[in-house]
């Protein structure tokens, strides 16, 4: 009877790891976040129904894109403890900072707007500059969080206001 019940804990540790292994291997979090910015460039290529030629022009300067302005939007993130004992003058050039990092993200999306109006639509470029998908109908998209995906004015993709801010 113990051997039964040791040989059936093996073969359940087995399939528990092969699941987590499988679960990494299709983009779980945990991956490098430059695969998942070339995942979303291959994604955003499909649904925009590109063809070969401009495809392939477009996921490279669309990974850069993304790469760039993650990097221009990434900020120092102050814990409220942390808060709570800066200064006044540290507080405001925290606030100054995240204004120019805005400037710079609104600077870059106007730089790659004139870059992606080369060879995209104005329908294309709205949902590439405001992270838009496009979808049949007014219907919702449950994302992998829990939260519900809706494009148009006050949607995803960091537009102050909504729309793509320009």
């Amino acid at each position: 009877m113990k051997r039964i019940l040791i040989l059936l804990a093996v073969v359940l540790a087995g399939f528990t790891a092969q699941a987590q292994e499988e679960g990494g291997q299709r983009g779980g979090r945990g991956g490098d976040p430059r695969q998942g910015v070339q995942r979303m460039a291959e994604r955003m290529a499909k649904e925009l129904k590109l063809d070969k030629n401009v495809k392939e022009w477009f996921v490279p300067l669309y990974v850069e894109y993304r790469d760039t302005l993650m990097a221009v939007q990434r900020q120092k993130r102050v814990e409220e403890k942390e808060l709570n004992n800066m200064d006044d003058e540290a507080v405001n050039a925290l606030i100054e900072q995240s204004l120019q990092n805005e400037a710079n993200a609104l600077s870059l999306k106007r730089e790659y707007l004139a870059k992606f109006r080369e060879k995209l639509t104005a329908k294309q470029l709205y949902r590439v500059l405001a992270g838009q998908r496009p979808r049949g109908g007014d219907q919702q998209r449950q994302r992998g969080n829990g939260e519900e995906f809706q494009g148009g004015p006050g949607g995803p993709g960091g537009f102050p206001g909504g729309g793509p801010g320009f």
